[in-house]
């Protein structure tokens, strides 16, 4: 009996020593950020600039969904309050080809089809152009919307001059840091959560297993 009471004595100690080994030593609790960052856009078809100034295009902040598994598409990304110019992206692995679906628009390589089905297609002495941060790229329906991206998409007469492209990118606004740091849209579009910080007695729940 002795015997049994000093071993269970023992394996006792033992696991209060281990339960706070792992206390001590245990970093905090991995949380998901919530992703709320943005990019800044304008376009331009047939040498005229597209304003999306209209409800239709935009994102109602009341629709957006608390719960991060139940995201819709327009959700992930959009405009709000009638700034046609701000993207809001709220998502990973968001592409710039999802956002202009989300306007009714298709963008491809060589052409562009708006809400009303008209298209602006490269060649027959048309241009499509896409400037990124202040360099022509060949596509971007497929290409991740990253934080303070600049985007301009252009089509015009293939023979204008670069000058104009470079004076059209310059349109391009590049207030997106000030949108991060404001959060002034808020969070309710989130993908992830908000997570107050781990209590104590949360920390020793998971140090002890229970």
């Amino acid at each position: 009996m002795k015997s049994t009471t000093m071993f269970l004595g023992g394996l006792a100690i033992g696991i209060v020593g281990l339960g706070a080994a792992r206390y001590a030593a245990m970093p905090p609790a991995e949380t998901d950020e919530p992703i709320h960052y943005h990019a800044n856009l304008v376009v331009y078809l047939d040498g005229e600039r597209v304003r999306f100034q209209d409800e239709l295009y935009m994102q109602d902040l009341a629709s957006c969904r608390l719960d991060p598994t139940m995201l819709s598409t327009y959700d992930r990304v959009h405009f709000h309050q009638m700034i046609d110019d701000v993207v809001h992206t709220h998502d990973s692995g968001v592409a710039w080809g999802h956002f202009f679906s989300n306007l009714g628009y298709t963008v491809g390589d060589d052409v562009v089809v708006d809400d009303e089905g008209e298209r602006f297609v490269d060649g027959d002495g048309q241009e499509l152009v896409f400037v990124l941060n202040g360099s022509g790229v060949p596509s971007i329906a497929n290409r991740e919307i990253r934080s303070l991206d600049r985007l301009l998409v252009h089509h015009g007469p293939a023979d204008v001059d670069p000058a104009l492209i470079d004076a059209r990118f310059d349109e391009v606004p590049d207030n997106a840091q000030a949108f991060n740091e404001s959060h002034q849209d808020g969070l309710g579009c989130t993908s992830g959560e908000e997570h107050e910080e781990e209590t104590a007695l949360t920390r020793l729940r998971r140090a002890f297993w229970f």
